[in-house]
This record gives structure tokens, C-alpha cells and sequence, in this order.
């Protein structure tokens, strides 16, 4: 991220001291030119998924979209915290209730923000989050100019947008991808199985798209000792943790480009002070043209 985006960022708020809870870490903040609002971003340390709350008071909140630049600097904020508070009054049961809400809402809003990155990904703006069942999240949105309804269906593999005018009753399906959201958590003691695992799902994805119907037991007996190599060549190379890891990744990032697979998201939170670094992705692949 580059200075003025940091500058525009995290500069822009006014921190509290960060707490932890169990497996939650969190901050509260005001914007500068909103004290009177408060906002708290809790961190799941064990997942590196986080939310954001709006408190009103002691015993009323409620999920907030934060802006992705925020949020992003807001997750570097907590792990990288050196200082932590103890969590206050936990058997309240006010307190207890809105930590319970945090935790439900850790998936819930990882849906809608992956389904966000979709839209944004075929072009639509302005996007106005409606609801979200079961994994179809609805907004109202534009594209192409036009104002819609759009529906993404977030399956476990597959990714679908419906679309509707306004004015319309019958939603059409426009597109569908194949779609893979994916977590590697890497430590010291075992980032060589997790790196050898890593370049397993890359070449996975080379194998679908590219060589249609190899199943993936011919892809780890066929791969496992090239992928040894690649192990081996970025220990040669980097001896610092954070940076071995960081190596590690981009020879991934080629795999997937060499795929024809996209990112649609990728995102490396580093626990520097632990040597423990959690790189989460979603790839994606179109299976059908956009008709809208």
C-alpha cells in the first residue's frame, strides 16, 4: 500500500488501546471528524477473518461496512499490536451477547464481502448490500449504467449472479464461476508441509482448467518432487521467516497465473512478533460469458 493511501487511511482515525478476548482481538475508533460515532474492528486471530460493529451504547450495536482500505490497516493494526488490555466485565451477559454476535458474524459478512469482490469484478457499482440468506446476497447495484436487483449464490465451488431490472419480478442468470475460497496458515515449525500443500492446490488448478479430468491423487504423485524443488529453491534463497514466506507465495502466484485462474481476492496477514503468517485467497474461474 502506498503512502498516500496510508495517509488517507489509518491517519484518518483516532485508535483506543487494543484488547483481546480468547480468540479475538480488537479496536475501538472514532473518525476525526465524526468522534461522536464509535466503531470497534474485532480480529479472529486463529482465521485472520475480522468484522466491524457500530456501538451505540453498552447494550446496542450492530454490524457497520467498513471501507477496504480501513479495514485492511485495521487487521496490520492488531496483529502487529505489542500491547494488549484484557477484555473487561465479560460475564456481563450484554458483553457476553455482543461477543457471541461478533463470532456469527464472522462468516456472515465474509460472504458479503467475497460476493462484493464478484460484483466489483464484472463492473458493478455503486453497490447497496440488501440481505444476505444462505449465501445468495442481494443488492441493488449498477451496471452498465442501469440500476438492478443482482443476486450472488455463494456455493462451496461455484459462484452464481442473477440479475433483475427494478421493476422486474423474474431474475436471469448472467454468469457463473468456479470458486474457491482458501486458507494456508504457515509457523516455523511447519511452513515446509504448508508451502509443499500450497503448490499442490496450484498445480490442482493447472490441472483443471488446462488438462480436463485429472483427478488430483495423479496430480500429487506426478507433482510431488517438482514441488519439493520449489521448496528447496526458496530456502536457498531466503532465510528470514517472513520473507521465505513471501517467496513462497509469489512462486504460487505464478502457478495460478500459469492456470488461467484469477484472484479474487488475496490477502497475507503476518503475526510478525510470532512468525506466523495466514495467506487466504479466492480463486476464480468464469464458466460462462456475461449475458447483461
Amino acid at each position: 500500500m502506498n503512502q498516500v493511501a496510508e495517509k488517507k487511511g489509518i491517519d484518518n482515525l483516532d485508535l483506543g488501546n487494543v484488547f483481546k478476548y480468547e480468540e479475538l482481538v480488537y479496536v475501538s475508533y472514532t473518525f476525526k471528524d465524526k468522534p461522536d460515532m464509535q466503531f470497534t474492528y474485532y480480529l479472529n486471530n486463529n482465521t485472520g477473518n475480522g468484522v466491524n460493529f457500530y456501538s451505540k451504547s453498552h447494550t446496542q450495536w450492530h454490524w457497520s461496512p467498513v471501507d477496504h482500505l480501513y479495514y485492511q490497516e485495521l487487521k496490520a493494526h492488531l496483529v502487529n499490536a505489542t500491547e494488549f488490555k484484557e477484555a473487561v466485565n465479560t460475564g456481563d451477559m450484554y458483553i457476553q451477547k455482543m461477543f457471541n454476535d461478533v463470532r456469527e458474524h464472522l462468516g456472515y459478512v465474509f460472504c458479503i464481502e467475497q460476493a462484493e469482490r464478484v460484483l466489483k469484478h464484472i463492473g458493478c457499482s455503486h453497490l447497496n448490500f440488501m440481505h444476505n440468506n444462505a449465501g445468495n446476497v442481494y443488492f441493488e447495484a449498477t451496471k452498465n449504467s442501469v440500476r438492478k436487483h443482482i443476486c450472488v449464490s455463494m456455493g462451496n465451488e461455484k459462484v452464481t449472479v442473477i440479475e433483475s431490472n427494478l421493476n422486474a419480478n423474474a431474475f436471469t442468470e448472467t454468469s457463473s464461476y468456479t470458486y474457491e475460497p482458501k486458507k494456508f496458515i504457515f509457523n516455523e515449525y511447519n511452513y515446509r508441509e504448508i508451502l509443499l500443500e500450497l503448490y499442490k492446490y496450484g498445480f490442482e488448478l493447472i490441472y483443471k482448467n488446462l488438462l480436463k479430468g485429472t483427478c488430483v491423487e495423479i496430480v500429487d504423485a506426478k507433482t510431488h518432487s517438482f514441488r519439493e524443488q520449489m521448496v528447496e529453491i526458496v530456502e536457498q534463497k531466503e532465510t528470514n521467516f517472513n520473507e521465505r514466506i513471501s517467496l513462497g507465495i509469489s512462486e504460487f502466484n505464478n502457478l495460478v497465473e500459469t492456470s488461467g485462474y484469477e484472484f479474487l481476492v488475496e490477502e497475507t496477514l503476518e503475526f510478525k512478533d510470532k512468525n506466523k503468517v495466514i495467506y487466504s485467497f479466492s480463486t476464480l474461474l468464469e464458466l460462462s460469458k456475461d449475458k447483461a
